[in-house]
């Protein structure tokens, strides 16, 4: 697929799909989720995540997860959950941490257009600039998804610090 062949070490992917990034982020766990995968779920929560990822059989104890959709839960050794995806100063801390540590290589976020029902775009556009100069400074690879109807206006500035846009069938 080609939308994980883009990811490559220390590169930031923007997938633009065009309806539903669940397969998408299915095959990016499929492949990645032996070689240290975080995910930001704010599309599904971490739970609904874990059973999917069971149901299709895709290993997941190493894959860690920043739950800001559900928000609610104690934190686990596997998931962190912040307060809700409007919480970015929370969730910047949390996505800090994860990029800090050993374990994780590969940063998902799923999804950009699910943060933007939470927030103003300007807002929202100064996050992502900021997780995409977290990301570089640890070195780490970060995937990034967004509907193809959401990517416009302020957020149309997104691919200018991405290092390739991929869009997804």
């Amino acid at each position: 697929m080609k939308s994980i062949d883009a990811i490559e070490k220390n590169q930031v992917v923007l997938l633009v799909v065009r309806e539903n990034a669940n397969k998408t982020v299915l095959e990016i766990c499929k492949k990645y989720s032996g070689e240290g995968l975080g995910i930001v779920t704010a599309s599904n929560p971490a739970g609904f995540m874990l059973q999917a990822l069971e149901r299709n059989k895709i290993e997941s104890s190493k894959i860690m997860f920043i739950d800001c959709s559900s928000g609610e839960g104690s934190n686990t050794r596997q998931i962190v959950y912040t307060s809700g995806p409007d919480a970015l100063t929370e969730l910047s801390i949390s996505i800090s941490q994860l990029l800090g540590s050993d374990s994780v290589q590969i940063l998902l976020l799923d999804s950009i257009s699910s943060l933007l029902i939470h927030n103003e775009e300007v807002t929202l556009a100064r996050f992502l600039h900021d997780m995409v100069n977290k990301a570089h400074k640890a070195g780490k690879k970060l995937a990034m998804i967004i509907l193809k109807k959401d990517n416009k206006g302020t957020l149309a500035s997104v691919p200018l610090f991405c290092d390739a846009v991929v869009e997804v069938d």
